[in-house]
């Protein structure tokens, strides 16, 4: 919890409820002004072992791979629609897209190379997530008015 406290990281459902919350009190058009000017974020310093398994997609690929892994809130929140990772190359790139009814998307992607993280954050107004035929997931950006 101290450190969780000291880096102001969010789950996504923190992160949702906040979003709401800012939804209710400000209203919609000033919401996405504010999500406008957002800056990306830094580039974290290497942590971890990197030899981490880049190539889990799923929750039960999780628990498979990583048998002390804690997971709290909702892992589903964050849907990924997009992942590539090569392991004997040490990198991995993802997307990531947390549909927000009735407002849009927020986008997260993100890069690991050798165990260096950078991530970035968008928020995409009107999209919506959709799902192909085949049971994969696409944004769908719709022209904004």
């Amino acid at each position: 919890m101290e450190s969780r406290e000291k880096d102001m990281t969010l789950t996504a459902v923190e992160q949702f409820q906040a979003l709401c919350d800012l939804r209710d009190l400000h209203g919609p058009e000033e919401l996405e002004a504010m999500l406008a000017t957002m800056q990306p974020m830094q580039a974290k310093e290497p942590v971890g072992d990197p030899q981490k398994s880049l190539d889990v997609t799923t929750m039960t690929q999780l628990a498979e791979k990583v048998p002390d892994v804690v997971v709290q809130g909702d892992p589903g929140a964050w849907v990924c629609i997009g992942k590539a990772s090569s392991q004997s190359q040490g990198w991995m790139k993802s997307t990531k897209v947390l549909p927000i009814n009735g407002l849009g998307c927020l986008v997260q992607v993100t890069t690991q190379q050798h165990g260096h993280v950078a991530e970035a954050l968008a928020w995409v107004p009107g999209a919506i997530l959709s799902t192909r035929m085949d049971g994969t997931y696409y944004l769908n950006a719709l022209p904004h008015p």
